[in-house]
Protein backbone atom coordinates (compact mmCIF):
# COMPACT_ATOMS: atom_id res chain seq x y z
CA UNK A 1 0.00 0.00 0.00
CA UNK A 2 1.20 3.51 -0.73
CA UNK A 3 -0.12 6.70 0.24
CA UNK A 4 0.25 9.55 -1.61
CA UNK A 5 -1.05 13.75 -0.32
CA UNK A 6 -1.75 15.68 -2.56
CA UNK A 7 -2.77 19.52 -3.12
CA UNK A 8 -5.54 20.21 -5.50
CA UNK A 9 -6.57 23.77 -6.19
CA UNK A 10 -8.86 24.76 -9.20
CA UNK A 11 -10.09 27.91 -10.69
CA UNK A 12 -13.87 27.45 -12.08
CA UNK A 13 -14.26 29.77 -14.37
CA UNK A 14 -11.16 28.70 -16.77
CA UNK A 15 -10.84 25.51 -15.54
CA UNK A 16 -7.25 25.61 -14.46
CA UNK A 17 -6.47 23.08 -12.06
CA UNK A 18 -3.23 22.97 -10.29
CA UNK A 19 -1.81 19.70 -8.75
CA UNK A 20 0.69 20.69 -5.87
CA UNK A 21 1.62 23.97 -7.38
CA UNK A 22 2.07 22.85 -10.71
CA UNK A 23 -0.42 23.36 -13.65
CA UNK A 24 -2.16 20.24 -14.34
CA UNK A 25 -1.34 19.06 -18.21
CA UNK A 26 -5.45 18.61 -20.05
CA UNK A 27 -3.58 17.32 -23.46
CA UNK A 28 -1.04 14.82 -21.13
CA UNK A 29 -4.43 13.10 -20.10
CA UNK A 30 -6.24 13.09 -23.54
CA UNK A 31 -3.61 11.15 -24.58
CA UNK A 32 -4.24 8.66 -22.37
CA UNK A 33 -8.21 8.60 -22.54
CA UNK A 34 -10.26 11.78 -24.66
CA UNK A 35 -13.08 12.18 -22.45
CA UNK A 36 -13.17 15.89 -22.54
CA UNK A 37 -10.87 17.64 -25.42
CA UNK A 38 -12.84 21.33 -23.79
CA UNK A 39 -10.98 20.63 -20.46
CA UNK A 40 -11.42 20.21 -17.11
CA UNK A 41 -14.23 20.51 -14.86
CA UNK A 42 -15.57 19.05 -11.77
CA UNK A 43 -18.55 18.79 -8.84
CA UNK A 44 -20.35 16.19 -10.77
CA UNK A 45 -20.21 13.10 -12.34
CA UNK A 46 -19.37 13.96 -16.07
CA UNK A 47 -16.72 13.88 -18.81
CA UNK A 48 -15.12 17.25 -17.07
CA UNK A 49 -14.60 15.49 -14.18
CA UNK A 50 -13.56 11.99 -15.48
CA UNK A 51 -10.57 13.82 -17.61
CA UNK A 52 -9.42 15.68 -14.22
CA UNK A 53 -9.59 12.31 -12.17
CA UNK A 54 -7.56 10.89 -14.79
CA UNK A 55 -5.07 13.30 -14.75
CA UNK A 56 -4.61 13.97 -11.44
CA UNK A 57 -4.27 9.57 -11.14
CA UNK A 58 -1.77 10.02 -13.90
CA UNK A 59 0.11 12.33 -12.04
CA UNK A 60 0.59 11.27 -9.11
CA UNK A 61 1.00 7.53 -10.25
CA UNK A 62 3.07 7.62 -13.49
CA UNK A 63 1.09 4.55 -14.42
CA UNK A 64 -1.18 4.67 -17.42
CA UNK A 65 -2.65 1.29 -17.10
CA UNK A 66 -3.82 2.02 -13.13
CA UNK A 67 -5.17 5.39 -13.61
CA UNK A 68 -7.34 4.15 -16.82
CA UNK A 69 -8.55 1.49 -14.54
CA UNK A 70 -8.90 3.52 -11.63
CA UNK A 71 -10.09 7.21 -12.62
CA UNK A 72 -13.85 6.26 -12.15
CA UNK A 73 -13.40 5.47 -8.78
CA UNK A 74 -11.74 9.00 -8.25
CA UNK A 75 -14.10 10.81 -10.56
CA UNK A 76 -17.71 9.49 -8.53
CA UNK A 77 -15.41 9.47 -5.04
CA UNK A 78 -14.00 12.33 -5.05
CA UNK A 79 -13.78 14.92 -7.91
CA UNK A 80 -17.32 14.84 -8.28
CA UNK A 81 -18.05 15.68 -4.71
CA UNK A 82 -15.79 19.10 -5.15
CA UNK A 83 -17.87 22.34 -4.86
CA UNK A 84 -19.04 23.67 -8.59
CA UNK A 85 -16.44 26.70 -7.56
CA UNK A 86 -13.02 27.54 -7.15
CA UNK A 87 -11.59 25.20 -4.48
CA UNK A 88 -8.57 24.08 -2.87
CA UNK A 89 -8.13 21.26 -0.68
CA UNK A 90 -5.11 18.79 0.59
CA UNK A 91 -5.76 15.14 0.19
CA UNK A 92 -5.02 11.85 0.17
CA UNK A 93 -4.96 8.84 -1.79
CA UNK A 94 -4.28 5.34 -0.62
CA UNK A 95 -3.21 2.33 -3.27
CA UNK A 96 -2.09 -0.75 -4.18
CA UNK A 97 -0.80 -2.68 -7.15
CA UNK A 98 0.10 -6.38 -7.54
CA UNK A 99 1.25 -8.16 -10.54
CA UNK A 100 -1.97 -9.50 -11.31
CA UNK A 101 -3.66 -6.36 -12.17
CA UNK A 102 -5.79 -6.84 -9.11
CA UNK A 103 -5.44 -2.65 -7.09
CA UNK A 104 -6.98 -1.05 -4.82
CA UNK A 105 -8.06 2.77 -4.51
CA UNK A 106 -9.12 4.65 -0.80
CA UNK A 107 -9.90 8.34 -0.05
Amino acid sequence: MKTIKFELEGIYETGDVFLNGKHLDLDKSLKLVNHSPSGFSWGYGGLGPAQLALAILYELTNDKDFSIRNHQKLKFDFVSKLPQSDFHVIHEITYSKDQSHSNSLTF
